[in-house]
């Protein structure tokens, strides 16, 4: 006789994963410039950090350290990504941007350069590229005064993989459950 609980969860599982409910679940790894060193200022040789890497927190300076640079990999290709984002910036002559892109080129979402003190917002979902990386730029733009300080944060909001990705790791489970019983 089969065991109804197993194959109710075993439902359950191929459901949410057959309908995008699936997102992927991480140990979150925090990187925070001021204890993990600070993120790449070249925009040809990003920081490569892996996902779960969440939240990352850093610090600009207008003069020392004007740019940050980072690419978040092991994303499941084809799924999607959310971020947030946000700034707190003492010099209103300073502009933010954090530009979210494809390393391999295209740009996912700008906000463009921001002159507000702070700032958030968050981006929507954004399609990740086949590479299963997306890059992020966190840039200090515009003129100062006395060359103050910018902190900032990008936080994982979600991550989905893709449909067939989630229901091949539904099959997984079901697999799993059903070699349990066995």
């Amino acid at each position: 006789m089969k065991n109804h609980s197993s194959l109710s969860k075993a439902a359950l599982l191929m459901a949410a994963a057959t309908s995008g409910m699936a997102a992927t679940s991480q140990a979150a790894a925090v990187y925070n410039e001021s204890i993990n060193g600070d993120l790449s200022n070249s925009s040809g040789s990003p920081t490569v950090l892996t996902s779960g890497t969440d939240p990352i927190n850093g610090t600009l300076n207008f003069l020392a350290d004007p740019s940050d640079y980072f690419i978040l990999s092991g994303l499941p290709a084809g799924g999607t990504a959310k971020f947030s984002f946000n700034h707190l910036k003492a010099d209103n002559l300073l502009s933010v941007r954090f530009l979210f892109s494809d390393p391999t080129g295209g740009n996912l979402y700008d906000t463009g350069f921001n002159l507000a003190d702070n700032s958030s917002g968050s981006t929507g979902a954004l399609a990740i590229p086949a590479s299963g990386q997306i890059r992020i730029s966190v840039e200090n733009g515009g003129t100062y005064e006395a060359n103050p300080n910018t902190s900032w944060n990008v936080s994982t909001v979600e991550v989905i993989p893709e449909p067939s990705g989630a229901a091949l790791v539904a099959l997984g489970a079901l697999l799993a459950l059903k070699r349990r019983r066995d």
